[in-house]
């Protein structure tokens, strides 16, 4: 089922650069023919993109591989510490008193 899909989408893409480089015999930079290339070119691209959404619907492997993947990622993501340069997030002491703390002199308010 996988191969058909993906065979069938790179067919369907081919197709217009095909048409392209076959039945154009004057490619100069006519208005048509820059566009037509253009959008030729696009469903190449759209192709590969296909490929990832077509693994996903059919191959169940691949689909427990990336939701494992994106929930390392979440935990990696939601595990780091939020501390800024300004020392947001970090334990301050000294505050308002006027002493220096990390380096980052702070006056009294």
């Amino acid at each position: 089922m996988t191969t058909v899909l993906t065979a069938t989408v790179y067919c369907i893409s081919a197709c217009k650069a095909g048409e392209f480089m076959v039945n154009v015999d004057d490619k100069s930079e006519r208005f048509f023919h820059i566009y037509f290339h253009r959008v030729a070119m696009s469903f190449l691209c759209l192709n590969t993109i296909s490929n990832f959404y077509i693994y996903c619907l059919t191959v169940s492997s691949f689909r427990d591989f990336v939701r494992s993947r994106m929930q390392l990622s979440y935990r990696f993501f939601t595990s780091m510490d939020t501390s800024t340069s300004h020392g947001g997030g970090r334990a301050e002491t000294g505050a308002n008193t006027g002493t220096a703390v990390e380096g980052i002199q702070q006056t009294p308010v």
